[in-house]
């Protein structure tokens, strides 16, 4: 076995080894360097060349997987029947159908990881997690729905986005829509539930209030059509004449929502529950939260919460009719006397 060996500057050498064979072997070398990551490549009859690096994959048919590294561009692709399927560049962006991942990031966010696997037992889990600075309203993830219309810069027309709250320990859902130009938030899911729609203010209706919240939060649509009551009986005289024992009254209001300097008038809820318990709203569950976060609904005692004020209106209309009754005998009677006292004084 021949070698041939280069002594360094200082100490140390590099060595080469022929290997023993029949015939001679004539390598040609390149005569320049290569790129970052290339590596020499025989054209088969000696000639040396750089060449980019082949891919690692594996071919079945017209689909395959490949590991990809040029040096400044190493990739994972994933190609079936000829088209590119699937695809996680250099900066772990994954695209599904897009061999450019990273274009589909909020460029607010500041970066995304997109992590699907399996967290506990037999539970698949859909993650998006985003380390922030610990600021609030920072973003912590988000789902885009784009046109694939590649003229539209903003690739996004309707997106739901997950938001840090005040602390590590809240966080809030956004639901933004895009009406000629870029998304902008029209709904909201706070940290403690609630729902937030800014653009419901401002479309008006003549329409009276059709909507019930019940205790457990479940929003439901009031209904008054026949086909949706049974056992129907006319109103009787003696619960209308109990509405004349409810007690009107001035309060300022403790709900954190309302201004503690503001008066309002109405009724309280248990007094009225006393005269018709079918004049007020009932709390008849608590909600509390089991471990994975789901919500329990445990019947409670039943408690008047408010007044429905729009039951009223029945009992209210027995009273004016049969007011309006005695009114329409009292001018009849005072009619017919008026008659008699200008007959008499007539004759």
């Amino acid at each position: 076995m021949s070698k041939l060996r280069l002594n360094g500057t200082t100490s140390g050498y590099t060595e080469l080894s022929a290997a023993d064979t029949a015939g001679n072997n004539t390598f040609v070398l390149p005569s320049a360097d290569g790129s970052s990551g290339q590596v020499l490549s025989t054209d088969g009859s000696g000639n040396l060349s750089w060449a980019t690096a082949a891919s690692s994959s594996i071919t079945q048919g017209n689909s395959s997987a490949a590991v990809i590294d040029t040096g400044s561009d190493g990739r994972f692709v994933v190609t079936t029947e000829g088209a590119e399927a699937l695809r996680i560049d250099s900066s772990g962006n994954l695209g599904l159908n897009e061999t450019s991942p990273s274009t589909f990031n909020d460029a607010s966010t500041g970066g995304v990881n997109f992590v699907i696997g399996a967290t506990g037992t037999g539970r698949g889990v859909l993650t998006f997690a985003s380390e922030q600075t610990g600021g609030t309203d920072e973003l912590l993830g988000v789902i885009n729905f784009v046109d694939s219309d590649t003229t539209n810069a903003a690739k996004r027309g309707a997106r739901i986005i997950g938001v840090r709250g005040s602390d590590a320990n809240t966080a809030y859902l956004r639901f933004d829509t895009a009406n000629s130009g870029a998304p902008v938030e029209r709904m909201r899911i706070t940290s403690t539930g609630l729902l937030y729609c800014p653009g419901v203010y401002n479309s008006t209706t003549g329409v009276g209030a059709n909507v019930v919240v019940q205790s457990d939060g479940k929003i439901e649509r009031s209904t008054s059509s026949a086909k949706y009551k049974t056992n129907v009986e006319t109103l009787e005289d003696k619960y209308a004449d109990a509405l004349l024992g409810c007690r009107p009254v001035w309060y300022r209001s403790l709900c954190a929502s309302d201004n503690p300097n503001h008066g309002f008038w109405g009724f309280i809820a248990e007094e009225v529950a006393a005269i018709d318990p079918r004049l007020v709203h009932w709390k008849t569950v608590e909600v509390s939260y089991d471990e994975k976060g789901s919500a329990v609904e445990t019947p409670c005692n039943p408690e008047p919460e408010g007044v429905a004020y729009e039951r009223f209106v029945p009992h209210l209309l027995n009273l004016i009719k049969r007011q309006h009754e005695r009114i329409e005998t009292l001018e009849a009677a005072n009619t017919d006397l008026a008659a008699r006292i200008t007959a008499l004084e007539a004759s």
